[in-house]
């Protein structure tokens, strides 16, 4: 521990304005002179401190106590202190005590204390049934959108479940009052999307959905999961570039549900999409069933 003393002592040195500074070195053995060679080692190497005096120069200092040496522990105990000699104060005398007049105040006061303002709590009911009934249609056509996507999610078939996350797109243009022309194909539609809303991803999601629909055999899961996780990202991305105010009415603005079925992506009322379909496994596309109407629908 030679470095901590040292530097210990040194520091302390400074503080009282004493110059000193901290030298490392090597201590030969006793018996090894100073003509013999010797190969100092790492056990070798020490840490002291050197302070300057005038005409002498720099004088070595270690401050570094033998290994032997055992710092004391032991704590002298205090010597008790004598308590002086004072003689206890005299017993103050019983005052009688004081009886209630009334036992039940202390009841009366509790129940008051506890008391519930039914005025306070009914304005408060009203208020919260108030609420509820002024948000109902918004939280109405928040569970019908989420039922719908996720009813259009786990399709039957392969196909409607793609062509079912471009009606997605079509849904969510619309109700931001975006007109969508439904003679259009899936990339027509999603070129003129692009140019209002500058999202350019939208033609290779289109030409992504009509691959899997018109392509030869079904689609994989993981291929249609990542055009659902595509087209989830395409609408939150087309309701943030679109002004405060159309954001707003999205919330509360059915435009997509009152759409004739004629003009609707799958040709389905949004009725006859809440039915939901029991999933089975797709069976192998034909020829027929890949090119049916259904499946050429935007």
């Amino acid at each position: 521990d030679d470095e901590q003393y040292a530097v210990a002592m040194a520091l302390m040195l400074r503080h009282l304005g004493i110059g000193a500074r901290v030298v490392m070195g090597f201590y030969p053995p006793e018996a090894d002179s100073v003509a013999d060679e010797w190969v100092a080692t790492g056990t070798d190497a020490h840490v002291w401190v050197e302070v300057p005096f005038n005409e002498v120069g720099w004088v070595a200092f270690d401050p570094t106590p033998d290994r032997d040496r055992q710092p004391e522990t032991s704590v002298p105990k205090p010597q008790p202190k004598p308590r002086p000699q004072v003689q206890p104060p005299p017993i103050p005398p019983k005052e009688p005590l004081e009886v209630p007049e009334r036992l039940g105040d202390d009841t009366a006061d509790a129940d008051d204390d506890w008391s519930i303002d039914w005025m306070v709590l009914r304005r408060i009911l009203l208020g919260i049934a108030a609420a509820g009934l002024l948000t109902a249609p918004i939280w109405l056509l928040a569970l019908v959108r989420a039922q719908r996507r996720r009813i259009r999610r786990n399709a039957a078939v392969a196909a409607d479940r793609l062509s079912g996350s471009w009606a997605e797109i079509v849904d969510t243009a619309t109700d931001l009052g975006m007109p969508v022309e439904r003679n259009q194909t899936r990339r027509e539609m999603a070129a003129a999307l692009a140019e209002r809303t500058s999202l350019d991803e939208l033609p290779n999601l289109a030409a992504h959905i009509d691959h899997g629909v018109f392509g030869d055999g079904t689609p994989r899961d993981e291929f249609i999961d990542q055009v659902w996780t595509q087209t989830a990202a395409a609408t939150v991305a087309m309701r943030q570039r679109a002004s405060r105010i159309t954001r707003l009415s999205w919330w509360v603005r059915p435009t997509s549900l009152a759409r004739p079925a004629v003009e609707r992506p799958n040709g389905k009322t949004w009725y006859s999409e809440l039915r939901r379909p029991r999933r089975a496994t797709d069976p192998a596309p034909t020829s027929a069933s890949a090119m049916s109407p259904r499946s050429r629908s935007l």
